[in-house]
């Protein structure tokens, strides 16, 4: 593996961290973990320091204030407990209210492709579209980043795009990223749909052929899209919009599609490409739950699997920290003396330690969930608890929000603990070229993120804590 962040995250236990309600409009109030989390192990395990950048990018976007545009930028892909939008929507709100609103980051046309979508979004249309979804192998449509696909029907088509009523002061925006097959017909803003005020859009292509931008000069809360195709190579493909404000803040990008497995992520051509659009500072994989629903478990195909799309995803967003997780204990229906009754799934154990591994060999961090929250035979507490939905495979929304919770204290030990001893560098004529930077020397200029992660990278060290080669 190439040369990696040496970090050692050792962090006192704590308990629920301080939580301000007025720091963040619709920021909620942590919950008790009840006994269902462990807060003592409740930590990230990161011994190659590779989540480093992604806390350096929180501490400058902390100290940089709301109006300078500094965004750490989340991508979190899962299966069906990250397509409802529970879960991860907790999580945005978590760091929007200790970091800031960016904005509501990318959502995917997930109603269109008639399945569930997240409350907090609206994608909406009159016109007909075919869809697909990154289960098939080979889709009969190109796939996206957010693991869904829709084309039109017919050769003129629009769009309606926004927050959710409920949220549109919360998710109002300037710009949408517009994500797209490198062939697809531009999207041309008709009028913002909440005012009925004609806008001057600027549109720019960039470098991206899966991204074309829209700067849209003000703040709304929703937008009408229209398309139309213009010649025989057109293909109208579109894989979801990414709703920004400009302001300083947390965009978490979350993708999820129900009955995903590592394996079909993999799947998706160019997936690399369309994450980098995001320019993620941070990658989570929340999978491995439905690995555990095919009658056995070969750890090494699964592991082949894991390997596929987090190596795919790293080699293009390489400087990425990548987050891997691990299933809580859920259960599985079984006959049993002739009744069908709820059993633990045997897998859920083997997965667990299978991406512990993974993680740890290859240096990336992993939140353990399994061992967290107890490990064999601790799914009867979920149950006692009554955090399980009827299925016991996934949780009601007041399970969701615990397991938010436990991820975002497990992440904040782990950036409190960085910003407690961070290394400010600093370059200065005349000087060494890296030096601790409480004051800055005569000439001095903070270096940026990345050129602080390449010295940390090159082996410089300071008070005590170890970066170097692995």
């Amino acid at each position: 593996m190439k040369s990696t962040v040496r970090y050692i995250l050792s962090c006192a236990a704590a308990g629920l961290i301080g939580w301000n309600a007025a720091s963040g409009q619709g920021t909620p109030a942590p919950l008790a973990f009840g006994g269902i989390i462990d807060p003592q192990a409740n930590v990230i395990r990161d011994d190659s320091g590779s989540l480093v950048r992604f806390y350096e990018r929180l501490f400058r976007v902390k100290e940089a204030g709301s109006d300078s545009g500094v965004v750490a930028s989340v991508l979190h892909i899962g299966d069906s407990h990250v397509q409802g939008g529970f879960l991860t929507g907790r999580l945005m709100k978590r760091f929007h209210g200790d970091f800031g609103n960016a904005g509501r980051g990318l959502i995917v046309p997930l109603r269109i492709a008639k399945t569930n979508e997240p409350y907090d979004y609206v994608i909406r249309s009159a016109s007909a579209w075919n869809s697909a979804r990154c289960l098939q192998r080979s889709p009969r449509i190109p796939m996206g980043l957010g693991g869904i696909s829709i084309q039109s029907c017919a050769p003129q088509f629009s769009l309606h795009v926004g927050a959710n009523p409920r949220d549109k002061e919360l998710y109002a925006f300037s710009r949408v990223r517009v994500l797209h097959h490198p062939k697809a017909p531009r999207l041309e803003v008709v009028s913002p749909a909440d005012t009925g005020m004609r806008l001057r859009p600027a549109y720019v292509d960039g470098n991206n052929p899966y991204v074309t931008t829209v700067e849209l000069g003000r703040e709304v809360t929703a937008v009408d899209l229209e398309g139309r195709t213009r010649q025989s190579g057109d293909s109208a493909v579109y894989y979801g919009f990414v709703l920004e404000n400009g302001k300083s803040g947390v965009l978490y990008h979350a993708v999820g599609v129900n009955g995903a497995r590592y394996v079909h992520w993999s799947w998706i051509d160019g997936m690399g490409a369309q994450a980098e659009a995001l320019e993620p500072d941070l990658i989570v994989f929340q999978l491995g739950l439905n690995e555990a629903f095919m009658g056995g478990f070969n750890e090494a195909r699964f592991l082949q699997g894991v390997d596929d799309i987090v190596r795919r995803l790293k080699e293009r967003n390489p400087r990425a920290g990548i987050l891997l997780t691990t299933p809580a204990e859920c259960y599985m229906r079984k006959t049993v003396n002739g009744q069908r009754t709820f059993v633990p799934n045997p897998y859920i154990g083997p997965i667990s330690r299978a991406i512990v591994k993974y993680a740890a060999e290859n240096g990336y961090a992993c939140w353990d969930l399994y061992s967290v929250s107890g490990g064999k035979g601790s799914g009867a507490k979920w149950l006692q608890k009554k955090l399980f939905a009827a299925d016991r495979v996934h949780y009601n929304a007041t399970g969701y929000n615990l397991l938010a919770d436990a991820l975002y204290d497990a992440l904040m030990k782990g950036y409190r603990r960085y910003a407690s001893v961070r290394p400010d560098y600093a370059t200065a004529p005349g000087t060494t070229l890296y030096r601790r930077a409480g004051v800055l020397p005569s000439g001095g200029v903070r270096l940026s993120v990345d050129a602080l992660y390449d010295a940390m990278n090159n082996g410089y060290g300071i008070h005590g804590i170890a970066y170097g080669n692995r």
